[in-house]
């Protein structure tokens, strides 16, 4: 019958011959190798992987630096303005660049069908950009909250 924990303790065996395995020094203390420097250091567990602050700043922008490259070219695509190629980490990001995403949005603003619509104060035809507009000037605005009781 095999024990519970036996996959654990064959990998520690294993880093056992390479050295590397933490190594019980006292009550609540570990011997254990940092990663980035890979200097010996007495930790509160042996699940501590870096010995300073620096240690561990340093080694977690080489696993995100990796991890980026290994990223890179699965979030790979194609630039809707221009089509050409480019990568990014986010993948909602659609134009490779700023001036293509500017050209994209003064391009789809052209499309937008302008309405129109009457005024609430005077009922001249107006052009609305926006949905929410309902008067034609400031003036027509003024005398509609004025006529709602506005200026007291």
């Amino acid at each position: 019958m095999q024990k519970k924990n036996d996959h654990l303790r064959q990998a520690m065996v294993s880093l056992a011959w390479s050295g590397r395995a933490p190594v019980h020094v006292g009550r609540h203390r570990w011997r254990v190798w940092c990663l980035s420097c890979e200097c010996r250091f007495v930790a509160g567990n042996r699940h501590t992987e870096y010995c300073s602050q620096k240690c561990r700043d340093a080694g977690r922008s080489l696993k995100r630096r990796h991890l980026r490259r290994q990223h890179a070219w699965s979030l790979s695509r194609r630039c809707e303005n221009c089509l050409s190629r480019f990568a990014s980490m986010n993948p909602r990001r659609r134009f490779c660049c700023d001036a293509c995403q500017g050209r994209a949005w003064r391009v789809t603003r052209r499309d937008v069908a302008v309405r129109q619509a009457a005024c609430d104060a005077c009922g001249g035809v107006i052009e609305k950009p926006r949905a929410r507009r309902r008067f034609c000037s400031d003036v027509c605005r003024v005398t509609a909250w004025r006529g709602r009781g506005g200026a007291s």
